[in-house]
């Protein structure tokens, strides 16, 4: 459930969106984070060593390759 509020992955989510990767051609989603405002985010990453919080807007390889796999971030409704 849930609505789509961009696919950018630097807008300004509210804690708790869903932000959505995928490094596959058919753009299924192989990865998720949850947004903690501020224009960061929370994930399990085995390239980061077990979770971790990235700063959306840094210039670190590693995010920028995540800020162009993002497929969609979204809103769940309560």
């Amino acid at each position: 459930k849930g609505h789509s509020v961009t696919r950018d992955p630097t807008a300004d989510h509210e804690p708790g969106d869903l932000l959505f990767f995928s490094d596959r051609d058919d753009a299924r989603v192989t990865h998720i984070g949850l947004a903690l405002g501020a224009d960061r985010m929370v994930h399990s990453s085995l390239m980061r060593g077990g979770i971790a919080i990235e700063q959306l807007l840094s210039a670190d390889p590693y995010v920028t390759r995540l800020r162009a796999q993002c497929v969609d971030v979204r809103r769940v409704l309560s």
